[in-house]
C-alpha cells in the first residue's frame, strides 16, 4: 500500500540523523587499525616460545620508550612462533625498540642462534601515515569527481533543484552509506578483536561510495523526467503539494526497481559470505550492511531532504 514518503520527511531525515551520528562515534571510538595503518615489527621464529612470557618481557621494553597501548600478539602453530607487535612512535624510536627486542630473542630464547630468526620484519609509522593519508585523498577524490558530475547532469532542473544543492546531498547520502557499515562493522571488532580496520576494509568502503550514488542518481533522474513532463511552474500558489506530490510519484515509480535491484544484490553477497574464506566473508558483510542502508538513504533521505530545502516558491 502506498503512502506519502514526503510527508514523513523529518522523521526519515531525524532517523537518518541519529543512526549516522551513532555509527560514526562507535566506529571512531573504537578504532582498531590493522598493522597497514600502523607502525609494526613482525617477527617469526623456528622455535616454540612461551606466549605469556614473551608478551611480559617485551611490553616492559615499549613501556620503557612510553609506546601507548601496546598490543602485542604472539601465535604458535607447528614448531613456529609468531610474533606481531604494534608500535605507535617515531621511526626513531622504532629503531631503538627494535634492536631492544632482537636482543632479548636472542639472549633469552634463541641461545644467540641467529638462524632461528625466520623474519624479522619492521615498517615504521611513517608507513602507517602514508597508506592513512592515501586512503583519506582517495575517499575525497571521489566524493569531489562524482559531485562534479552530479552538477552537470542535473542542470536541466536548476529551476527546480539547484546541481550543486543535488550534489551536496548526495554526499550526505553517501556519509551515511559509509558510516552505517562502518558502525556494523566495530559490532565485529567489539566480539573479535582480531577483526581490524584493514586494506580489505576501505577497498570495501571505496566499492561502497562509487555505487551507492547510483540509487540516488536514478531517483533524481525520476524527479527530473516528471518535473519536466509536469511543467510545474514555481509561480504556482500550490506549488509545494504539487511538487511534493511529483517527487513521491517519482520515488515510487523507482521503488521497485530500488528494491528488486537491492535483493538480488544481497543473495550474490550473502553466496559470497557463506561460500568464500574469511577475508572476503568481512567484505562480504560491509557490503551487505550497505545495500540495505542505501536502499534507505536513496529512497527516505535524498528525495525528501531536497523536498525540503526547495519547497518555497519563489
Amino acid at each position: 500500500m502506498k503512502f506519502s514518503i514526503i510527508k514523513r520527511a523529518y522523521l526519515w531525515i531525524g532517523l537518518w540523523i541519529i543512526l549516522m551520528i551513532t555509527s560514526i562515534f562507535l566506529f571512531v571510538k573504537n578504532l582498531n587499525l590493522s598493522k597497514d595503518f600502523t607502525g609494526w615489527i613482525q617477527i617469526q621464529v623456528a622455535k616454540v616460545l612461551p606466549k605469556d612470557e614473551v608478551v611480559k618481557d617485551f611490553k616492559k621494553v615499549l613501556e620503557q620508550f612510553k609506546v601507548k597501548n601496546p598490543k602485542i600478539a604472539v601465535n604458535v602453530s607447528q614448531n613456529i612462533t609468531d610474533i606481531l607487535i604494534k608500535i605507535n612512535v617515531n621511526d626513531a624510536e622504532t629503531n631503538k625498540i627494535t634492536t631492544k627486542i632482537k636482543q632479548i630473542l636472542l639472549d633469552k630464547y634463541l641461545e644467540n642462534d641467529k638462524n632461528k630468526i625466520l623474519m624479522f620484519s619492521v615498517v615504521g609509522p611513517s608507513f602507517g601515515e602514508y597508506m592513512k593519508s592515501t586512503a583519506i585523498k582517495a575517499i575525497l577524490y571521489g566524493l569531489i569527481l562524482m559531485t562534479i558530475y552530479l552538477l552537470f547532469a542535473f542542470i536541466g532542473i536548476r529551476e527546480y533543484i539547484s546541481p550543486a544543492l543535488i550534489g551536496l546531498i548526495a554526499i550526505f547520502t553517501m556519509l551515511f552509506d559509509i558510516s552505517i557499515p562502518s558502525g556494523a562493522y566495530w559490532i565485529l571488532m567489539h566480539f573479535n578483536p582480531t577483526i581490524q580496520v584493514d586494506v580489505i576494509f576501505i577497498i570495501a568502503i571505496l566499492t561502497i561510495m562509487w555505487y551507492s550514488i547510483n540509487d540516488t542518481i536514478i531517483i533524481f533522474d525520476r524527479v527530473r523526467e516528471e518535473l519536466l513532463k509536469s511543467k510545474l511552474s514555481r509561480k504556482d500558489p500550490d506549488f509545494s503539494e504539487k511538487y511534493g506530490q511529483i517527487i513521491d510519484k517519482s520515488l515510487w515509480l523507482t521503488m521497485r526497481r530500488s528494491l528488486g535491484t537491492s535483493i538480488s544484490t544481497l543473495l550474490v553477497i550473502l553466496a559470497l559470505y557463506v561460500l568464500w574464506t574469511w577475508p572476503v566473508k568481512l567484505f562480504a558483510f560491509t557490503m551487505g550492511v550497505w545495500v540495505i542502508a542505501g536502499t534507505y538513504s536513496s529512497i527516505f533521505f535524498a528525495a525528501p531532504l531536497a523536498y525540503l530545502l526547495t519547497k518555497s516558491s519563489r
